[in-house]
């Protein structure tokens, strides 16, 4: 029992803030918030001291302690509304008024919706390493599996809380970084190719932060032709996006540099005066 209260002390202290620094508000009810952290694992524990206990020593009675053995439950639960209401709250993110991207809209969603991508999500928030567990080690394909249920627990936590409006805003946080030859360069007759060293969201500015390495054949691309390509691949509107100083390497076919990928024209104008 020690070592489950400093478990959950840890998730107070250092999860919860984290979340709700990337969210932008307060999570109302922290004991849902810690619920959802509860592994399967604890449901043998409880049950395990129930039994041992049955005839009185524990200063938990037995009602509570078969309480506290279904938590692990309740937290399969908030996954499941999770994972149901970011099927619809991804939608801002990846719908295109294009008819031809409407069959791209399935694969936008899978790579929201991947282990991997809402591993990334559950590492930046710590919700992993202070589950409430008596694991043993998992696998890293299975540990990816623990870690976007994880996140989808508390995806339902913020439906329960928020509505759609809420999985909405906290699906931009799950922006998969974009993959090198994801679409093909059409403005310009050479290739040109472009890797993400750095691609992180920043809620609070409603931006992606990015540093980037474009590699072309040819002449080198313009600084137009660069955020063309960005907006290609990110799907933003190009008057949304803001380039620093670029720097050619023509030996090299590359150019590297910085940026910010806003969620429209307006927050770029906020977050670039």
């Amino acid at each position: 029992m020690e070592e489950i209260l400093r478990q959950i002390g840890s998730v107070r202290l250092v999860v919860m803030p984290a979340v709700e620094r990337d969210l932008g508000f307060s999570i109302e009810n922290d004991e849902i918030f810690l619920l959802a952290l509860f592994q399967p694992s604890t449901k043998n524990l409880f049950s395990e001291i129930n039994a041992h206990f049955r005839d009185g020593g524990c200063t938990l009675s037995p009602t509570a302690l078969a309480e506290m053995a279904r938590l692990p439950e309740a937290a399969e639960t908030l996954a499941w509304i999770g994972d149901a209401a970011l099927k619809i709250g991804v939608l801002p993110e990846i719908w295109s008024p294009r008819l031809a991207d409407a069959g791209l809209l399935s694969d936008r969603r899978k790579a929201y919706e991947s282990n991997v991508n809402m591993a990334r999500l559950c590492d930046r928030w710590g919700l992993y390493e202070h589950r409430v567990h008596f694991d043993p080690p998992v696998e890293r394909g299975d540990c990816d599996h623990v870690k976007g249920t994880l996140v989808e627990a508390v995806l339902g936590i913020i439906f329960l809380q928020c509505g759609l409006k809420g999985v909405a805003r906290a699906a931009r946080l799950l922006a998969p970084p974009p993959r090198p030859n994801a679409l093909p360069y059409s403005r310009r007759e050479e290739s040109m190719d472009i890797e993400f060293p750095r691609y992180e969201r920043n809620e609070a500015c409603r931006r992606i932060d990015l540093e980037f390495v474009a590699r072309f054949s040819g002449a080198i691309p313009s600084r137009e032709e660069v955020r063309a390509e960005l907006a290609m691949i990110s799907g933003a509107d190009p008057a949304a996006i803001a380039l620093d100083r670029l720097s050619p390497r023509a030996k090299k076919g590359e150019i590297r540099g910085k940026g910010r990928i806003y969620d429209d024209p307006a927050a770029m104008k906020a977050g670039e005066r």
